[in-house]
C-alpha cells in the first residue's frame, strides 16, 4: 500500500471525522439546552455504560471486520450476530417499557443501539465505505435531534428513539448477502474458530481499553450529581478534538496496517505527535471563549478540568496509534493485555481515591496518570522489541511521504 492510496482514503474519512466532530458539538449544545445540564448528565452516563456493556457483548467483531479480508463472511457474521442482538434484547426492553421500569429499559436501549451502530459502522468502514458511514452518522443525528427539539421529548422518549432509529438505520442501509441461508450457516461454522481465536487474544485488551475511557464516568454515577456529569460530558465533547485528527490516522491505517512499510508509520506516528500538541494548545487557549459561545457556561472548576484532560489526551493519543502495531501487526497481543489489566486496575483505585474528594477534578488527574503510564509502558516494550516508532522532525516528515509519492 503506497502512500499516495492512504492519501486517496484520507479525504473521504477526513470528511467523515470533520462531521463527526461537528455532529457531536451540535448534539452536546442541543441536549443541554433541551435537557438542561442535569438531563445531559443523565442522558450521558446511560448511553456510556450501556455502551461499555454492548461492546462487551459484541466481542471486538468490528476489529475482526479488519481482520478478515472476506467480505461475505464478514456480511455473514454481520447479519447473524445483528438477528441475535435484537432477538435477545428487543423484547425485554419493550417489557420493562410497558411496565415501566425506566433504568431497566435505559441501559438495555443503549446497549442494543450501541451494539447495531457499532457492527454496522466497524463493517462499513472495514469495506472503506466511508461516504455511507458519514451518512449513517448524519442520518443519525438529525431524526434525533430534529425530533427533540420539535416535539420536546422527555429523556424517557428521547432513548426509545435512539434505538428505533438505531434499528430502522441497520436496516436502511443494506448489507447485501446473496448466499443462501445453509451457505450462512457454513460460513459461519468456517470462521467460528477464526473468530473465537482472534476475539480471545484481543477483545480482552479492549474491553480493557474501552473501561479505561470509561470507567471515570462509570465512577462518576456513584458520587456525583447530574450537573457534575453534564459539566464533564462537556469538557469531553471538546477535549476529543484532540484524537479525531489521530483517530482519521487509525481509521484509514487499520485495513492496511501490514502494508505499509515502517517509513511511513514513522511519518504518520510524528504527525500524530504534532497535531496532538497543536490541538492541545489550541484548546486551552480558547477554551473559555469557546464555552460561553456555545455552552453559554461559566465554570472556573470546568476550565482546570479541560486544561488537565487536554494535557491527558496526548498520552492517549499516541497511545492510540502505537496500538495498532499490537492488534494488526505484529506485536504481542499478550503483553497489550497485561497493560490493560495494569491500567484498568491503576485507573479504578486512583479514581476512587479522587473522584469521592475532588469530584470531576480528579476523574481528569486520573486521566493524566493512567494515560501517561498506558502510553510509557507501550514505548518501553516497543524499544525491547526493536521496533520503536521514531519521532521525525517536520522537514523529515515532508520529506518521507514525497518520497513514497514517486
Amino acid at each position: 500500500m503506497k502512500i499516495a492510496e492512504l492519501l486517496t482514503d484520507s479525504k473521504k474519512v477526513l470528511l467523515l471525522k470533520l462531521s463527526n466532530l461537528f455532529l457531536k458539538f451540535v448534539s452536546s449544545i442541543i441536549l443541554i439546552r433541551y435537557l438542561g445540564i442535569d438531563g445531559k448528565g443523565e442522558y450521558f452516563s446511560y448511553s456510556q455504560i450501556g455502551g461499555v456493556i454492548s461492546f462487551l457483548l459484541c466481542l471486538s467483531i468490528g476489529d475482526f471486520f479488519y481482520f478478515n479480508s472476506q467480505k461475505e463472511i464478514n456480511r455473514s457474521l454481520f447479519l447473524s450476530f445483528r438477528i441475535v442482538l435484537i432477538g435477545l434484547l428487543l423484547p425485554i426492553i419493550l417489557l420493562s417499557f410497558l411496565l415501566e421500569i425506566k433504568i431497566f429499559y435505559f441501559y438495555l436501549s443503549f446497549i442494543l443501539s450501541g451494539g447495531l451502530d457499532y457492527l454496522t459502522l466497524s463493517l462499513l468502514k472495514s469495506e472503506r465505505r466511508y461516504n455511507t458511514v458519514n451518512l449513517y452518522l448524519l442520518l443519525k443525528s438529525t431524526l434525533l435531534l430534529g425530533c427533540l427539539v420539535f416535539f420536546s421529548l422527555a429523556i424517557e422518549r428521547l432513548v426509545i428513539l435512539n434505538l428505533v432509529i438505531s434499528i430502522a438505520l441497520s436496516f436502511l442501509f443494506k448489507v447485501n448477502n446473496f448466499k443462501s441461508f445453509k451457505d450462512r450457516v457454513y460460513d459461519l461454522k468456517y470462521i467460528g474458530k477464526n473468530l473465537i481465536q482472534y476475539t480471545r487474544s484481543v477483545h480482552v485488551n479492549n474491553v480493557f481499553g474501552d473501561m479505561e475511557n470509561k470507567i471515570d464516568v462509570l465512577i462518576l454515577v456513584l458520587f456525583s450529581t447530574p450537573t457534575e456529569i453534564g459539566l464533564y460530558s462537556i469538557a469531553v465533547v471538546m477535549v476529543q478534538m484532540i484524537n479525531h485528527f489521530s483517530n482519521l490516522i487509525n481509521q484509514i491505517l487499520s485495513p492496511l496496517f501490514n502494508e505499509v512499510s515502517n517509513q511511513i508509520i514513522n511519518s504518520l506516528y510524528s504527525t500524530v505527535y504534532y497535531s496532538s500538541i497543536f490541538f492541545t494548545l489550541f484548546i486551552i487557549t480558547f477554551q473559555n471563549p469557546l464555552l460561553k459561545l456555545i455552552y453559554n457556561v461559566e465554570d472556573q472548576s470546568l476550565f482546570y478540568v479541560i486544561v488537565i484532560l487536554s494535557i491527558a489526551f496526548i498520552p492517549e493519543t499516541l497511545s492510540r496509534f502505537l496500538i495498532l502495531r499490537y492488534k494488526f501487526g505484529e506485536g504481542s497481543k499478550e503483553y497489550l493485555r497485561k497493560i490493560s489489566m495494569i491500567t484498568v486496575i491503576l485507573n479504578i483505585s486512583i479514581n476512587l481515591i479522587f473522584i469521592p474528594i475532588y469530584g470531576i477534578l480528579g476523574a481528569a488527574i486520573t486521566s493524566l496518570i493512567t494515560y501517561s503510564i498506558r502510553y510509557i509502558l507501550i514505548k518501553r516494550n516497543m524499544r525491547i522489541e526493536g521496533n520503536e516508532a521514531k519521532l521525525l522532525k517536520p522537514t523529515e516528515i515532508y520529506l518521507s511521504i514525497k518520497n513514497q509519492l514517486k
